[in-house]
This record gives structure tokens, C-alpha cells and sequence, in this order.
């Protein structure tokens, strides 16, 4: 059972606006890595280290609690050892029944948003409002055997704590041996506001608008299940697509994550596409020893990310110009098609355990829940990194038309036409 935090023992760290808003209704941030290797060693290893991380950053073993002010993430200062074995499992496996050798990814990901069988615990975390005044751990760390001298590394943490950035900030120390720092969980108040005025605040108030939450709701209504494939990208064709796309854009260089993502909006057709930016080093006061979500989804129009360029120029203007053009409206429903990326490629490599080897590292998504175009650049592992896509429409042959994609992650995963 879950070690509960003594009330007269506790920091309480009141959440950031967003942190107690939207993001608190968002399943935590997860992704699961398979290796071929003794899974003993690695077990005792990875727990030893969890100890060492936690000791730095105790708040991974807090939990969330409601306040007059709002939500709090509480926990004690110098966490129990009891407290760390509450989010550490790889003792019950994940309780779920699947064929590893031949399951594909959506059954993977079906399986692990599947209540497991008692005495396992959930590997995946939930939804901060499932959370909120229950003794239930805002991370945890399972390891589990999926077949003989093969197991996999399920980490997930609550949305609502962390974004993409903390998650494999943290994700990274727990590599045994790994440097360990103290990532504060002192959150910077003054961030939602100074996002907004970085950010479009008229862009983003649209976005929060409920009439909008409506008309994307009710477009979604009618998506059928999107088809998920995932790739490795090609070097080659990346150095190749920069090339052009700065050439074409009369602009000195355009990034990696600007040609995916104009590349990925405009082949699935979006009409607003949403980008995730991590805004460490751009927001006053906010910076990389931070944990928390100091991230924004970018509303971008169509004339935005028609090219890298154009994407690549929004940047060049405070508040950043992330729309060109009026966004739409209630009665403009058939307009209201988007698309989601959001890059985690640039946070950290998923780390190699001695005496074991990677397959793949990969991020979590609930099948039920990919019904639009999302896309996430993510690093696949051995210095490469990969994009996982959720198209409605786009097709494999239109996808490596549009993105400087190689070959697939993995066949048996990812079998041609499989769908989530």
C-alpha cells in the first residue's frame, strides 16, 4: 500500500494555472522501452537508482491535494524508503494478458490502459483530477517480464506535475550511474502570464474558449480511429529537406522540428495546427532546473506552417506571429480541422542498462483516445530519433512525401495498415 505523507511533514507546492486547469484532465506522460537482458540485475539496479533520484527530487513522490487557493502537489522533504517502493513496481509485472513476441503497438497501448489484474498496479498514471485528495502517486516506474530474457520499462508521470521536458529530465537520471541533480519544484507564478504575452494571447484565449472546445469536440465526433505508424528518420533526407526548405524560404536555416511539423499540418490537410514549445530560457525567471510545466501549445494557422519558413519566421516577432490570418469561428465548423505536434526528440536519449540491450523506446498513447492528426518527434534510442504519427487521412505514401522518414520503427509493432 501507498506510504501516505504526514501532514506535519509536508511541502505543499501550489500548481501553476495550467497546471490546475487543462492539464490536470491529461493522463500522464508515459512511454515504454523494451530490452533483451538479464532482468535481475536491471531490477535491483534501476531501484537503487530510483532511490538516489528521489533523494534529489523528493517531490516524485508526492501527491496531489486541493486547497482553498487550488491544486497543490504535496510531499515530504526527505521521502521514506517506503515511500520511494510505492512508485517503484517489478514485483506483479503489468497484469495484463498479451502475446509480446507478436502484439502490435495499439495492442500494447490498449493493454496497458487496461485495468490490470490484481495485485498489479496500473503502470500508467492517470488523469490529475483522478488524483486529486486520494493516496495515489504522481509517477511511477514497472518493470516487467514480457518473455523469457526480454522485459519492459513502462515510466510514466502525472501530466499535471511535469511536462515533456521534466518527464525525460528525470527519465534520463534513472539510467543506473546516471548524474543526478535537483530539478526545484518551486513553481514560477508569474509564467502563465508572461507565456500569454509571448505567446499570442489572443490566439491562446481562443483556444480556451469553450464555443472552441465545442466545435473541436464535435469535429471529432465524426473521426473514426486514427491509423499510428512510426518511423525512424533519414539523415540524409533531412539535411536535404533543410537545404530546400531554407532555400525556397529565403531564410538563413529552418530546424529539424520546423519541417516536421509544417511538413506533418499540411499533409493532413489541418486548418489550426497546435505546437508544443517548451519555454525554458525564453520566459523570464524560467529555466532549466525547473520542474513543472513550463510549456505552451502554439495556435498556428494555416499560413504559418504552410512551409519550414514561414514556421521557421513566426519566431522573428514578439509576441510571437503565429496566425496570419482570423481563426475560425462557431458557425465555421468545417473549417476547424487540426493537428497536434508536440517534439520530445530534443529532451534526451532513452538510456542502454549494462549487460542489456535496447530494442525500442517509444511513446504511450491511448488508442481510444487518438481520434485527430497527432505528431510525436521522439528520440528512438541508439543516437536515432523517430516521429510517431496518428493520421485520419494521410496514408504511408503521403507521409514519406511530406517528412524526411526512413524506415519503420519496427514491423511486427507497426504492420503495414495496422490501425489504433
Amino acid at each position: 500500500m501507498a506510504a501516505p505523507v504526514a501532514p506535519d511533514d509536508v511541502v505543499d507546492v501550489a500548481l501553476l494555472k495550467d497546471e490546475g486547469g487543462g492539464l490536470l484532465y491529461e493522463e500522464g506522460i508515459t512511454t515504454i522501452t523494451f530490452y533483451r537482458g538479464d532482468f535481475g540485475s536491471a531490477k535491483d539496479a534501476l531501484r537503487a537508482q530510483l532511490g538516489v533520484v528521489v533523494a534529489a527530487n523528493p517531490w516524485l513522490t508526492g501527491r496531489l491535494v486541493k486547497s482553498k487557493t487550488g491544486v497543490s502537489l504535496r510531499h515530504s522533504p526527505s521521502p521514506s524508503v517506503d515511500s520511494v517502493d510505492a512508485i517503484f513496481d517489478a514485483e506483479q509485472g503489468l497484469g495484463v494478458d498479451l502475446d509480446w513476441a507478436s502484439a502490435t503497438y495499439a495492442e500494447v497501448c490498449t493493454a496497458l490502459h487496461t485495468k490490470p489484474k490484481a495485485p498489479a498496479k496500473r503502470a500508467i498514471i492517470g488523469s490529475g483530477t483522478s488524483l486529486v485528495g486520494k493516496d495515489e502517486p504522481v509517477a511511477r516506474l514497472t518493470l516487467a517480464e514480457a518473455a523469457p530474457g526480454e522485459f519492459a520499462l513502462v515510466w510514466s508521470l502525472s501530466h499535471a506535475v511535469g511536462d515533456g521536458r521534466t518527464y525525460y529530465e528525470i527519465f534520463s537520471m534513472l539510467r543506473p550511474g546516471a548524474p543526478v541533480r535537483a530539478l526545484s519544484s518551486a513553481r514560477v507564478q508569474s509564467f502563465s502570464e508572461a507565456m500569454r504575452d509571448m505567446c499570442n494571447r489572443e490566439a491562446l484565449t481562443w483556444a480556451d474558449k469553450p464555443w472552441t472546445a465545442v466545435m473541436y469536440m464535435s469535429t471529432m465526433a465524426f473521426n473514426g480511429p486514427a491509423t499510428c505508424r512510426a518511423f525512424y528518420l533519414d539523415d540524409e533526407r533531412v539535411a536535404a529537406f533543410k537545404t530546400k526548405g531554407a532555400a525556397d524560404g529565403g531564410v538563413p536555416y529552418v530546424t529539424t522540428n520546423d519541417l516536421l511539423t509544417s511538413g506533418f499540418f499540411t499533409v493532413t490537410g489541418a486548418r489550426i495546427g497546435m505546437m508544443g514549445l517548451d519555454c525554458r530560457g525564453r520566459v523570464e525567471g524560467v529555466g532549466a532546473d525547473l520542474a513543472g510545466n513550463y510549456v505552451t501549445a502554439l495556435v498556428l494557422d494555416d499560413t504559418v506552417f504552410e512551409t519550414p519558413a514561414a514556421l521557421r519566421r513566426m519566431y522573428a516577432s514578439t509576441p510571437y506571429a503565429t496566425t496570419g490570418r482570423k481563426l475560425p469561428s462557431c458557425c465555421c465548423g468545417g473549417e476547424a480541422r487540426f493537428a497536434m505536434a508536440t517534439n520530445w526528440s530534443s529532451f534526451a536519449d532513452p538510456f542502454a542498462l549494462e549487460g542489456c540491450e535496447m530494442r525500442v523506446h517509444l511513446p504511450v498513447k491511448n488508442p481510444a483516445h487518438c481520434v485527430f492528426d497527432l505528431m510525436i518527434p521522439f528520440a528512438a534510442g541508439g543516437g536515432r530519433k523517430g516521429v510517431i504519427c496518428w493520421t485520419l487521412g494521410a496514408d504511408e505514401a503521403a507521409l514519406r512525401e511530406a517528412l524526411p522518414i526512413g524506415a519503420s520503427v519496427s514491423d511486427v509493432l507497426f504492420p503495414a495498415a495496422a490501425s489504433t
